[in-house]
């Protein structure tokens, strides 16, 4: 029937939405004191590039972070990468499809422009999907990548690359916020992730419990 067809079509379009943040620290609030780049997180250019990362109060998210690139010596064929480090890559299966974005502001003339790869067991890159450029301006925006096609075998893990690329200018600031990474082809509202929430609270249970044994010692 109509209804019967109706009530599939929205199963399988709730199949392809996007699931749990799988970005470790996507909000960029996680960082050591005096830190300039988030936990977990990495920056990278080619030679010539100068990058100056910072953690800066968020304009999206007025209780957290933004992370933040005063960046200059870029060309056409360079540019500055702001990525997962390696140890907090996010874990990937043969056959998944992905879906990653990232909410990015800087400096009008700016590109911005997101890539997805594919790692096997010895972090050697299998396949890269490549995001269109987006112009950068003041106002924050949500810029988006689908991996429609599903990840080839031996894929362990994947990398989401955020790549600043010169315009019409070679060097200004550039700022990210609520970064995510979900399976599915479909990206859902922001989420934060489980897995920094999670290593949240395990750090606040341990700081509780130092402090109640402290306290514990000083009463004996």
């Amino acid at each position: 029937t109509a209804q019967g067809q109706s009530i599939t079509t929205i199963n399988a379009n709730l199949g392809e939405v996007g699931g749990e943040n799988l970005i470790y620290n996507p909000s960029f609030d996680l960082a050591a004191a005096g830190a300039t780049v988030a936990d977990g997180w990495v920056m990278a250019a080619p030679a010539g590039v100068v990058i100056a990362a910072s953690l800066v109060s968020s304009t999206l998210d007025s209780k957290g972070k933004a992370q933040r690139s005063d960046v200059s010596g870029l060309t056409t064929s360079t540019y500055c990468d702001t990525l997962p480090a390696q140890a907090r890559l996010p874990g990937a299966a043969a056959g998944q499809v992905f879906t990653y974005s990232a909410y990015v502001r800087g400096t009008p003339g700016l590109n911005a422009q997101l890539y997805l790869q594919t790692r096997n067991a010895a972090n050697a890159t299998l396949t890269t999907t490549t995001g269109q450029y987006t112009a950068i301006t003041g106002d924050w925006q949500r810029v988006s990548l689908a991996v429609a096609a599903p990840l080839p075998a031996e894929t362990v893990a994947i990398n989401p690359i955020i790549r600043t690329r010169s315009g019409s200018v070679s060097a200004g600031f550039v700022e990210f916020d609520r970064v995510q990474l979900q399976t599915g082809s479909v990206a859902t509202g922001w989420k934060d992730s489980g897995i920094s929430l999670a290593e949240g609270l395990t750090a606040n249970a341990s700081a509780t419990t130092a402090l109640t044994g402290r306290v514990t010692t000083a009463e004996n």
